[in-house]
């Protein structure tokens, strides 16, 4: 660990010290029983030398009261809700004016205000790589669920899935996100996060809203939302939006263009409710992929290439967005990784004789494409370029057979557009195009009923039933030329001896073209037992078994070469479900995962606690995973045990949300491509131990000063020397050993006003792109900023810029894509972009 990582543990840890041994003090004062009661139950005072009775209650002490009062229901294996510092696991919130705040590119960028989750969100509005604290990962968001109100989107998270199948709008009142805890007993048994959405459902006012949005790359989006009272007992919302942008990087097609509508039906019972949602989703985004970048071997900073800005430049144009490679197989680059979908749900919550009931349920239906442009190898000149391509046309008998016995000797090179000449000192770089179609349908349901069977003792139990499938079909490897530049063109290239090595820039087909076809049913009891020891000791216990029956086809296209003509050379070596070499591989396997969970909470105040958890679960292997392995040794199920120790408090003057930390997985399995380009299976052990931490501090009024972040260390072990050398002792990939977020705040209060200004400066550490450590991702900072202007009750206008300072910097890199020259391929941040909207509330 580096001096800075000690330094800031220190500090943290010096904080923490500080922080409890006031509140002792505070709490030692109160001796009598009588006297701490009174003393808990009296308000907040606000810090300031102004005395309150004098004046109003400013929006800074408004917010500390809600945060102190606030209550969740994510992880509360009772059902119903706690408040947040009762809860004996690690869980951060989010309202829906902090959910703005956040100035979040997509769905999982929000996940960047939680303490000790790594979001790589620079493939644009979806498809974001996610890490969570010391869990390993090789990308997408594997151990995260997203749910909406208690019940998961899709139950197995995949290669596709969690960000993909959900937008935000202003239908939603506040996302909660569950790290370890109880989780891996309840619903799908996630050990990783839950990050559960929590819709509006209506009160007795209406209340309704509209708002515009407008931004860097023509942004347009319109917003609205209305919500109220339907007829006694019964409650209804109604909102969405619609929008449509070219962004930060101009494909010269809308890079986001689409909208959602989402409803909800409530109706009121006594002592319970049933709550009825549907929300309907139909929008495009493009997907960006890695770029060609510098990276300097010794200091490993990254600059961009020439005639290329990777903040803003994109490969994607006009130009090949409708593809069409040899083999017939079409699509559109603007759908990217859009999404149409319709997900349906309910929550019934109902009391009766001493029972808490409560079933939550969803059914989804959704197609999630991934369309785009995968840079391939690192540029070069077109001349080089031709040269290999003469060695390697001139290797081939077939081809020099058709061509009469000639050899090539020189090639012309013509853009597809104009038909003019390339320049020989043209950088160009051989990309490929990527056809993904994904098909998601789910149910799931989670039924459970609780009691307080003995004196303090208060026994939950539930079952939990899923049955989800998905079809995937993969087409990649479409070979074809561009120009290194933005929108660059592409290129054809035929040789001298009539050889033609590309057709409208393609120069192949399908390098790669499978289908997976996956099903699973899961059937899952718990039971989890919460005894509260005391007034101020709880602990709690709990174990879950779960049953999952997976099958899976994976049909494998073969190799052919399309027409008789062997000087089109783009026409050979491509891949189609009719060549005979095509194969099927058919998974039929059954899982039975055990999960254990032990924690409890010590009050040392109303308002302060501390926490012990520790869980042991495991996780089944998804359909993605089979891809490349034996169906009579598929993936083994991952063990996974968690232990955390925390800290709660919140105060006007100060709140602390602190954990430590420590993951440990056994049989961990992951697809990697090595430096040398290999694509291999890998399975072993990582360990992490690390601090993540929650901090505020209020030292004047109006004004907060916030960081979040965490520390760790983290590592692979017993990995096999000989089948997978380079592995153990190295650090885990796409994990920054520290990183963190500072946010401070002012507002300016007005007669009928009020002014909210707020920055948050991000730094990430630096992190490896590989398992053998061997091409390292270079940290990186941003500061992103906004201006919120309220006028009385209804009006509001707020200005929001992202990465100011115009970093550069990559959230993933390629470790075969280099050269002689220092040139890498990897995904950099976006570039500086600005957004202003105008609401009017109702």
């Amino acid at each position: 660990m580096t001096n800075t990582n000690k330094f800031l543990l220190s500090s943290i840890m010096l904080a923490i010290q500080t922080l409890a041994a006031q509140a002792h003090a505070q709490q030692s004062a109160a001796v009598e029983p009588a006297a701490a009661q009174q003393e808990s139950s009296a308000p907040i005072q606000p810090p300031s030398h102004v005395p309150p009775a004098s004046r109003p209650p400013s929006a800074q002490e408004a917010a500390v009261k809600s945060e102190v009062q606030q209550v969740v229901v994510t992880g509360v294996a009772g059902g119903g809700a706690k408040r947040k510092l009762d809860t004996a696991f690690s869980i951060t919130t989010a309202n829906e004016e902090q959910i703005k705040q956040a100035n979040t590119t997509g769905t999982a960028d929000l996940l960047k205000i939680v303490p000790g989750i790594y979001v790589e969100s620079t493939a644009g509005a979806s498809g974001a790589n996610v890490q969570i604290r010391g869990f390993p990962s090789s990308g997408s968001m594997p151990y995260i669920t997203m749910s909406v109100n208690g019940a998961p989107i899709f139950p197995k998270a995949s290669l596709l899935t969690n960000d993909g199948l959900f937008r935000r709008d202003d239908t939603i009142e506040r996302v909660e996100v569950l790290r370890g805890g109880p989780s891996p007993l309840l619903s799908n048994g996630q050990f990783g996060a839950t990050m559960d959405w929590i819709l509006k459902t209506g009160g007795d006012q209406p209340e309704g809203s509209i708002r515009a949005t407008v931004g860097t790359g023509d942004t347009r989006r319109a917003d609205f939302y209305y919500g109220g009272k339907i007829a006694d007992g019964w409650y209804g919302t109604l909102g969405g939006y619609y929008q449509t942008s070219h962004g930060v990087r101009d494909s010269g097609f809308p890079a986001v263009v689409g909208g959602q509508a989402s409803a909800t039906l409530t109706r009121k019972l006594q002592d319970g409710s049933l709550t009825v949602y549907v929300r309907s989703t139909d929008e495009n985004d493009s997907a960006f992929t890695g770029v060609p970048v510098y990276q300097d071997p010794v200091t490993h900073k990254i600059s961009p290439y020439p005639g290329f800005d990777p903040r803003t430049a994109t490969f994607q144009s006009n130009l090949i967005r409708q593809i069409a490679p040899p083999g017939g197989m079409t699509d559109d680059l603007e759908r990217g990784r859009g999404l149409k979908a319709t997900l349906v749900g309910f929550d019934f919550n109902q009391k009766v004789n001493g029972w808490a009931l409560s079933d939550k349920a969803s059914y989804l239906d959704a197609n999630s494409p991934i369309i785009a442009v995968v840079a391939g190898n690192v540029p070069v000149t077109m001349a080089d370029f031709i040269r290999s391509q003469i060695a390697a046309t001139n290797a081939k008998p077939t081809v020099v057979a058709a061509a009469g016995g000639k050899l090539a000797t020189s090639g012309l090179a013509t853009y597809v557009d104009s038909g003019l000449a390339v320049d020989p000192n043209q950088q160009v770089i051989q990309n490929s195009m990527q056809i993904g179609n994904h098909d998601f349908h789910s149910f799931s349901n989670q039924f459970q009923a609780t009691k307080e069977v003995a004196a303090r003792h208060t026994v939950t139990a539930g079952v939990y039933f899923s049955s989800f499938s998905n079809f995937n079909r993969y087409n990649s490897g479409n070979l074809f030329l561009q120009e290194v530049a933005h929108q660059g063109r592409p290129i054809n290239l035929t040789l001298d001896n009539g050889a033609v090595l590309s057709s409208g820039g393609y120069f192949s087909g399908p390098g790669q073209l499978i289908t997976v076809n996956g099903s699973s049913d899961v059937v899952a009891g718990f039971v989890h037992d919460e005894w509260a020891v005391n007034d101020k000791a709880t602990v709690n216990f709990g174990a879950r078994l779960e049953h999952t029956r997976l099958d899976a086809a994976i049909k494998t296209a073969g190799v052919t070469t399309l027409g008789t003509n062997a000087l089109n050379v783009y026409n050979a070596g491509m891949r189609d479900f009719s060549a005979a070499s095509t194969s099927t591989k058919s998974y039929n396997d059954t899982f039975n995962v055990r999960a254990f969970q032990f924690g409890g909470m010590y009050k040392l105040g109303r308002d302060m606690s501390v926490f012990a958890n520790e869980s042991y679960g495991g996780a089944t292997p998804d359909s993605a995973q089979l891809r490349g392995t034996d169906p009579a040794a598929p993936p083994p199920v991952t063990h996974v045990r968690q232990f955390e120790v925390g800290f709660k408090t919140a105060t006007p003057y100060y709140s602390a949300y602190v954990t430590l930390f420590k993951n440990d997985f056994a049989n961990y399995f992951l697809s990697q491509t090595t430096v040398n380009g290999v694509v291999g299976n890998t399975t072993g052990n990582t360990k992490a131990r690390g601090i993540e931490y929650e901090l505020a501090l209020r030292p004047l009024r109006n004004f907060q000063l916030a960081m979040t972040g965490n520390v760790q260390k983290s590592e692979y072990y017993n990995y096999d020397p000989v089948a997978y050398p380079g592995i153990s002792g190295n650090t885990l990939i796409r994990q920054p050993k520290s990183q963190f977020r500072v946010t401070p705040s002012y507002n300016i209060p007005f007669e009928d006003a009020s002014l909210r200004l707020y920055g948050t400066y991000t730094q990430v550490g630096a992190r490896f792109s590989d398992q053998q450590n061997l091409q390292v991702l270079p940290s990186y900072h941003t500061v992103d900023a906004g201006v919120i202007l309220t006028v009385g009750s209804q009006l509001e206008f707020r200005l929001t810029g992202n990465n100011l300072a115009n970093e550069l910097g990559l959230t993933e890199g390629n470790v075969h894509g280099t050269n002689g020259d220092n040139v890498v391929i990897g995904r950099p941040l976006f570039g500086r972009q600005w957004q202003f909207s105008a609401m009017y509330r109702f």
